[in-house]
């Protein structure tokens, strides 16, 4: 039996995928959908991705900020520079939460971001009239103090088990 797996085209919707952390930079992507057998070439990659949204994240404390999206940034230090302009090509719908110390891998996690624990964070993206929300929070650090493995009883390999900790 022939089966027609063509789905009907719908209309593009707006793709959000971000990352929030304690000590790091808020980011997103966005793109918009695309029907699922649709051809990608060059140019339709480079057409996926939103670059002139309105991106916030705002803490439950008040404090709000605005990501950038990443061709938007400038810093005149010709190191970071190319290296936002090689995400840029790559990734025109990224988002970051800016400015932040960049090249500081001495002292992480960084301290002048949004993101830290015990916080809810609520994001808002608009683009073409359209808004879209959604919220999280980001739980405090539960430190491991002892961890320990039993062997399943059911099994006859002595490698099979589950790791418990607390």
């Amino acid at each position: 039996k022939e089966v027609n797996l063509t789905p009907p085209n719908s209309n593009n919707k707006i793709v959000v995928q971000g990352v929030i952390q304690a000590g790091y930079p808020a980011y997103v992507m966005l793109t918009k959908s695309e029907p699922y057998f649709s051809t990608i070439s060059p140019s339709s990659y480079q057409d996926l991705f939103i670059t002139d949204a309105i991106v916030n994240v705002t803490k439950s404390g008040g404090s709000k900020v605005e990501l950038i999206n990443i061709n938007n940034i400038q810093t005149n230090n010709p190191i970071i520079d190319s290296l936002i302009y090689s995400i840029g090509e790559q990734y025109p719908g990224f988002y970051v939460e800016w400015p932040f110390d960049i090249l500081n891998f001495n002292n992480l996690p960084y301290k002048d971001v949004i993101g830290d624990y015990g916080n809810r964070y609520d994001l808002e993206v608009s683009w073409n009239q359209d808004t879209i929300t959604a919220s999280t929070t980001i739980p405090y650090n539960h430190t491991v103090d002892s961890i320990w493995f039993k062997t399943d009883p059911l099994s006859s390999k002595d490698s099979l088990g589950v790791f418990w900790f607390r």
